[in-house]
């Protein structure tokens, strides 16, 4: 086996009946087997879980207070290359193998992780996607869907690349056209919101409004407020300064320095340096403490001013939401909006451009994708029809029918039908309306055969795939999955002997009462436990 991972063991505890077991995974075909109601969809449903499946606490063992399953990964490190550069840009690096676990709590919350690392449970399922396919019961039914079938013969065809890029430039133009819708939309209603993204400008334009200014205006609010006081305070100093003790203490220091002046200097530079400084200062005291009607004069108009500004101030950062230093941005925005109100004429041309450019990519990507995938499709057609006729489908065979919309969709210019002759000459129909649901798990199974090859997919899942077919067939689909182990490990759950017989690793679950508690038992069983086993189950479907 050349895949570049395959599942290695599976660590269980505390997971509805199964208490606490490791079942163990070898290359190849792994056949999981038991009786009805043993247990055996649970190694299943564990796996699915720790792939990135929903949570449900109710898979919490009664009387536990949460349940785990961990899964470990072997790494072919001579084919890792995809998985090692995959799982360093997503940032869950390993070093010899991938261990992924989920832990789920009774109160029904979940934890996921990756190579030993917390996850989002997103990740798990997208490294799953690219990895591990599961096919289970109902899996046949999504066969029917157009869209599914069209992903298949896309990863038949090795289209997935492309497809995604086409997709990425389909979104690409749906969002042109819905930007081109708007700004039409705008047009006839420019006028009005012109008009009123003028008004709100205008309340921008009276105000101006800047951090600095709203805190310079709540400081002028504040000392107009305390302007009384700071007079009384005033008028305090002057008369302390001019009147107290017969003039005042300010003209008795300016006597006192005169006297000093006349009688000390002569000639004292470093006096006179200090006379001046002396005589500098009273005279800045004086300055001072002059004007006490500039504080007084008009205050009160002054504060109904301030007031009105800072009320401006409030009602702008209520209407928008905005502090005030977001405010100054919005009126920018609000300029810009106004500025492509007027110009939209200019960036209609400009959106029309890119559309028509974006359409022309799309649809010569669409076009040869549609050629690629017609070209695909009568082969697939051809060997999907001989490999259903290795599984007691003799006679019948499948199309792939192809044809061209009128316009691009989101898959592009393709529609497909998927049709089935069953029975020779009877003609083809829709392949819902014909298959029976063992033809429909025998051609879904042949899908899975041809595409082992095809794709980064290094494991199968088969919930009991063989459900409607028995006899020859069943061997023939044991063949078949034995074939497929030959490329990607396959983990199928069967109740067939004639598939069993095929394994080379089967896992027997068995349950039993264990001090008055159902239990599931894993088993592991190689050689000649192995055929024992299945002759067993041969004996007990006769």
């Amino acid at each position: 086996m050349d895949s570049s991972l395959r599942i290695e063991a599976l660590t269980i505890n505390n997971f509805a009946t199964i208490k606490n077991q490791e079942v163990a995974f070898s290359e190849g075909f792994n056949v999981i087997v038991g009786e009805t109601g043993s247990g055996k969809s649970l190694i299943l449903d564990a796996l699915q879980l720790a792939l990135g499946a929903r949570a449900d606490k109710k898979l919490v063992r009664k009387g536990s207070n949460f349940a785990t399953v961990e899964v470990s990964f072997k790494i072919n490190l001579e084919n890792s290359e995809k998985v090692q550069t995959y799982c360093n840009e997503i940032g869950f690096p390993f070093e010899d193998n991938i261990h992924i676990k989920r832990v789920i709590y009774k109160e029904g919350n979940s934890k996921a992780f990756l190579n030993h690392q917390s996850c989002p449970i997103g990740m798990l399922s997208s490294f799953t996607r690219k990895f591990v396919d599961l096919v289970g019961q109902f899996e046949n039914q999504k066969l029917l869907s157009p869209e599914y079938q069209l992903r298949l013969l896309d990863s038949y065809s090795s289209l997935g690349g492309k497809f995604n890029e086409y997709t990425t430039l389909y979104s690409l133009l749906k969002n042109l056209k819905s930007d081109l819708e708007l700004l039409e939309d705008k047009v006839s209603n420019r006028e009005r919101e012109i008009d009123y993204l003028q008004f709100q400008l205008d309340e921008f334009s009276l105000l101006n409004p800047t951090i600095e200014g709203e805190n310079e205006l709540v400081k002028e609010k504040n000392l107009i407020l305390n302007s009384e006081k700071i007079l009384k305070l005033n008028k305090e100093f002057k008369y302390f300064l001019f009147e107290q003790n017969e003039g005042g203490i300010l003209s008795n220091l300016k006597s006192f320095a005169n006297q000093f002046c006349i009688s000390s200097l002569d000639g004292d530079n470093e006096l006179i340096e200090k006379f001046n400084l002396i005589e500098s200062t009273l005279y800045e005291i004086e300055e001072a403490t002059k004007g006490e009607s500039l504080l007084a004069d008009d205050s009160e108009q002054r504060l109904e001013e301030v007031l009105d500004v800072l009320d401006r101030y409030q009602k702008l950062k209520r209407k928008f939401s905005l502090p005030t230093e977001a405010l100054q941005e919005k009126q920018e925005s609000l300029n810009g909006e106004l500025r492509k109100l007027l110009d939209i004429e200019t960036e209609i041309d400009a959106i029309k451009e890119k559309l028509s450019n974006t359409k022309s990519l799309c649809l010569s990507l669409a076009t040869d994708l549609h050629k690629k995938r017609t070209k695909s499709a009568k082969k697939l057609s051809t060997e999907l029809t001989n490999t259903i006729q290795k599984l007691n489908m003799e006679g019948a065979k499948i199309k792939f029918l192809l044809s061209e919309k009128p316009e691009l969709s989101s898959t592009g210019l393709s529609d497909l039908e998927l049709t089935a002759e069953t029975n020779p000459g009877e003609g083809f129909f829709k392949l819902g309306k014909i298959a029976s649901g063992g033809e429909l798990s025998r051609i879904l199974l042949s899908l899975r055969h041809l595409m082992t090859t095809q794709d980064s997919i290094s494991v199968f899942l088969f919930d009991e795939i063989d459900t409607g077919i028995g006899g020859k067939t069943a061997i023939k689909i044991g063949n078949m999955l034995r074939e497929i182990s030959t490329n990607s490990q396959v983990i199928a759950i069967t109740h067939l002997p004639q598939i069993a017989s095929f394994s080379n690793n089967l896992v027997v679950v068995e349950k039993s009462t264990i001090d008055s508690r159902t239990e599931s038992k894993v088993f592991n069983y190689t050689n000649e436990e192995r055929s024992s086993y299945i002759n067993e189950m041969a004996q007990l479907t006769h």
